[in-house]
């Protein structure tokens, strides 16, 4: 029988910083917690002798094994830190451990009681406190680095750490509210870089996910670029700025501009998963469909977070593109497994529907459904003709044509009924009515470009037809 390797010992200076847990007597509060983990490790991460675990891959860990020892030793780190968080009216407890791995020894240990006002400097003494005894006496410099405000206005950080907090559940509610967060944030502190770079990432992501209505879509774009703008002007040394400065700029489609811009932020993070992530989606079959430049970046944003079901779903969507429909199934059924919600269901019913899996496809689209999203008319109607039923796809094509809609996501579903339905001539014209160059479009049921839709498989058997090959020409993104 062959014998497993043993894991190598854990560097001297290695750290993991666990979820410190919210002892508040209210459970809102618990955005003070993730804020504590959070910035701890930012801020350890910027001391280049430490090596600090990525966060992700931290409560990823945390998830399964949520004993600290157990925890530690299967991110093979040779030191901890964990604790806990307890705000009750205008008072904050925070307790902090730092344990050697190996012996299961209390290094360290303290008690913090401040001003909830006070959040920052518990973090940055945390922090100190921590270098220290895992790596050393601090130079003048690391000292400063570690102490370091991003704000001089105590309240606009709280609300900066609630908009972190609530932006991770990606729901359009949520989004508001983090977004509500940081314009209060930046009125308190108008220099608050870090403030500006998430109000321009919160308005690419509602400019991405067409979740806008008062506005139109150009204004939610110039908004968000106006604050990358005024973020790197302030602080041009932060991931955070050049990470917002690149997601504005691939909905302009300035790829250069946006490659250039997320691998500045990178060299300033090299461990930011969700950083990886929106790189590695510029890549996908929104904006260029080139799995060979993306599969690399969403891997390696799933090497630093594992659970991150979005990734899945976008490396899901990557092999799509490149006609992998059993592999692209498979990766789609991970991300669902982290997590069912509508866009994966919506992309895995697709996949399904091109392996002629006729009923899977519309099972998806109920599940779905189900889970906010849809409606899914043109869809359901499509994936009916594999059940051999075309009855619907052709009355809503009718209905269709006697209603002409130029808008690209009803355009781009009259292509592919028709094309369901061996209409190849109509899906060509359809498809050539939508608009030219490398325009980045966004609706609620269209986002990206019309290169990116034209790489999806279900247009497979119309490539051979030079007015198709014409059309690929003329929308062909340029990213160099």
């Amino acid at each position: 029988m062959a014998r497993v390797a043993a894991a190598p010992p854990p560097a001297p200076t290695s750290v993991a910083v666990l979820p410190f847990q919210n002892r508040s007597p209210d459970s809102t509060d618990a955005y003070l917690a993730e804020g504590m983990t959070e910035e701890v490790g930012n801020r350890l991460t910027q001391l280049g002798r430490l090596q600090v675990k990525a966060r992700g891959l931290v409560e990823a860990q945390w998830r399964r094994t949520p004993d600290p020892f157990d925890a530690a030793r299967r991110l093979n780190v040779a030191w901890f830190v964990h604790g806990s968080v307890r705000h009750a009216g205008s008072q904050l407890l925070v307790n902090v451990e730092l344990v050697r791995t190996s012996t299961g020894e209390e290094i360290w240990a303290s008690r913090f009681p401040r001003r909830d006002a006070d959040v920052f400097a518990v973090q940055a003494e945390v922090a100190e406190s921590v270098a220290v005894v895992v790596g050393g006496r601090l130079s003048p410099v690391e000292r400063a680095t570690l102490a370091r405000r991003p704000t001089r206005s105590n309240e606009a950080y709280r609300l900066y750490l609630y908009g972190n907090s609530v932006f991770k559940r990606r729901t359009e509610q949520d989004a508001t509210q983090a977004l509500e967060a940081y314009s209060n944030a930046v009125r308190l502190d108008s220099g608050f870089a870090a403030a500006w770079a998430r109000i321009s990432l919160m308005h690419t992501a509602r400019f991405s996910w067409g979740w806008y209505r008062e506005i139109p879509a150009d204004s939610v774009l110039s908004l968000a670029g106006a604050a990358a703008r005024r973020a790197l002007a302030l602080d041009s040394l932060s991931a955070d700025t050049w990470f917002a400065q690149g997601a504005w700029l691939v909905h302009l489609v300035d790829y250069a501009g946006a490659r250039s811009s997320y691998e500045r932020a990178l060299r300033l993070d090299s461990l930011n998963a969700e950083l990886y992530h929106w790189f590695g989606t510029m890549y996908g079959t929104s904006s260029l469909a080139d799995p060979q430049a993306g599969e690399p970046l969403l891997r390696r944003a799933l090497s630093l977070d594992p659970d991150l079901r979005n990734t899945w779903r976008h490396l899901g969507t990557l092999a799509r593109s490149a006609g992998q429909l059993p592999e692209a199934e498979a990766r789609l059924d991970t991300a669902l497994a982290l997590g069912p919600w509508a866009p994966a269901f919506e992309s895995r019913a697709g996949v399904r529907f091109l392996r002629g899996n006729g009923v899977g496809a519309l099972a998806d689209l109920a599940q779905a459904e189900q889970a906010g999203g849809g409606p899914y008319e043109a869809a359901r109607a499509l994936y009916t003709i594999a059940l051999g039923d075309s009855a619907p796809a052709r009355a809503l094509l009718e209905r269709r044509r006697a209603r002409p809609d130029t808008a690209p996501a009803a355009l781009q579903w009259v292509a592919r009924l028709s094309l369901g339905l061996g209409l190849r001539a109509e899906a060509l014209e359809a498809l050539e009515r939508l608009p030219r160059g490398q325009r980045y479009l966004s609706t609620r049921e269209f986002t990206g470009t019309v290169w990116g839709l034209l790489q999806d498989p279900i247009f497979g058997p119309l490539r051979p037809d030079p007015r198709f090959a014409r059309l690929l020409e003329e929308v062909r993104p340029h990213p160099q």
